[in-house]
């Protein structure tokens, strides 16, 4: 369903001379968001991703891991979908120190 999305993002990846790891990592990662949200790519907005985010926060996922799905959801609305990203709406999480 979401494949061409996939593969937009891998191309766009790619010619930004990501190391393969890190695009395997952000197709998972928006596929992840893509399948949690349900929608056509074209309709998401911002206010998406921060429901998104909150929710995998509430079930648990250290901050860490939240910032790679935000990192990778970022990657994707900006070099694929060209939606304008809100840091103040989706901001990165502050890290724990021990």
């Amino acid at each position: 369903m979401y494949e061409k999305y996939l593969e937009k993002l891998e191309e766009a990846a790619k010619i930004r001379n990501l190391k393969e790891r890190s695009i395997n990592c952000y197709k998972n990662y928006v596929s992840y968001f893509l399948k949690y949200q349900g929608k056509n790519p074209e309709e998401l907005t911002c206010q998406d991703v921060r429901t998104f985010l909150l929710a995998k926060k509430d079930e648990g996922l250290k901050a860490t891991t939240l910032n790679l799905y935000n990192s990778a959801i970022r990657f994707f609305y900006r070099n694929v979908l060209h939606i304008l990203w809100d840091d103040i709406m989706v901001p990165r999480m502050i890290l724990e120190h021990k």
